[in-house]
């Protein structure tokens, strides 16, 4: 059938069948987060729950800290409410991308996952624990006869991704929150840095994502023409501060390289920080975060009160209003559609 619309209807109409049925599916998605949220809420006004249990299934899910990183935040929200958590890491099986590891980078990442989940996730009100595919079974029968609720639970039975619903649920959730919940619910700082190893700079800086990754998603890397572009144009807005860039290893050891065969001055995060977490303090530590499409280190300045501009795509997300991605952004907290017909740099302003 497919082959013979391709054959029979013109390119424009099968673009145009294409975007109807994208849109449509992306309302559904949309419908079933509102949905879910205004489950929870329901039930955390009612005092029905009391405890829940947050899933992330390897068999579903990347082997990307991004992405892990959401779910973990959705945990924290119901901390934010004084309700206990069960942060469940399910590893019995994995999604096909995770192929693209070594087993013991994978072994790594799910470590990491641990380590991260602990750090911020108050251990007073959650448990982490990395389960197989049989004893999350076991856990979810024990979880519903004892009342505790499971967010997604059809997903988690199925084993099904939860993590591409958590921005626009944790939107929703949020906007009914306190000041003061909302306070507990991001991240700061001083919270990181009580947790991680990593040196201070002793001067003022911003922060700028440069992506380098020689795995996958090579069309969000910076490319070294968008990295002299930007450089100049931060340092004019910037004039008092230090650049410094973030990236793992590789694209630190890349930019660095880079930056001094062009003569130009920056502060790279692998030198301050060995950790992602680190590199998430470093972000939080400055003044000012800066990214063009870039990665998932995004995820510290968005669930924070630190002033940032991202231009990049908007997968399966929604905008809260415009310009604005998340129901608790202030004002000095961009996010911005790219012009594909434009170079992106130019529109950076930083207000601050």
């Amino acid at each position: 059938m497919k082959k013979i619309l391709k054959t029979i209807l013109p390119l424009w109409l099968l673009a145009i069948i294409r975007r109807i049925r994208s849109s449509k599916v992306f309302s559904e998605k949309y419908r079933f987060e509102m949905s879910e949220a205004k489950r929870i809420l329901r039930g955390i006004h009612s005092g029905n729950i009391t405890k829940v249990a947050i899933v992330y299934d390897n068999l579903s899910s990347p082997p990307t800290y991004g992405d892990y990183f959401f779910v973990v935040m959705f945990g924290r929200y119901f901390i934010s409410q004084d309700i206990m958590v069960s942060f469940i890491i399910v590893d019995d099986g994995k999604r096909s991308d995770w192929s693209d590891l070594s087993d013991d980078e994978a072994k790594t990442v799910v470590s990491d996952y641990v380590h991260m989940a602990k750090i911020l996730l108050d251990q007073r009100l959650a448990t982490v624990e990395v389960l197989t595919s049989l004893e999350l079974k076991t856990k979810v029968s024990d979880d519903i006869e004892n009342k505790i609720d499971i967010p997604f639970r059809e997903n988690v039975i199925k084993r099904q991704a939860i993590y591409c619903h958590m921005l626009n649920t944790l939107n929703r959730l949020c906007f009914d929150s306190s000041p003061d919940q909302l306070d507990k619910f991001l991240i700061s700082f001083s919270e990181l840095a009580k947790s991680v190893d990593l040196k201070n700079p002793e001067e003022p800086y911003i922060t700028w994502n440069c992506r380098y990754s020689t795995k996958w998603g090579f069309e969000r890397n910076t490319t070294d023409e968008e990295f002299l572009a930007i450089y100049s144009r931060l340092k004019v807005l910037n004039p008092d501060h230090a650049i410094m860039v973030v990236s793992d290893a590789k694209g630190c050891d890349y930019f660095k390289e880079f930056a001094g065969q062009n003569g130009l001055h920056c502060l790279f995060s692998k030198d301050f920080s060995d950790t992602l977490m680190g590199d998430g303090a470093l972000i939080l530590g400055s003044d000012y975060f800066f990214m063009l499409r870039g990665g998932g280190i995004a995820v510290f300045p968005i669930f924070s009160r630190l002033p940032h501009e991202r231009i990049t795509y908007c997968a399966s997300e929604v905008e809260w209003r415009h310009e604005r991605a998340t129901s608790w952004a202030t004002d000095k907290q961009l996010f911005r559609l790219p012009d594909r017909e434009k170079n992106l740099w130019p529109t950076l302003a930083v207000k601050r």
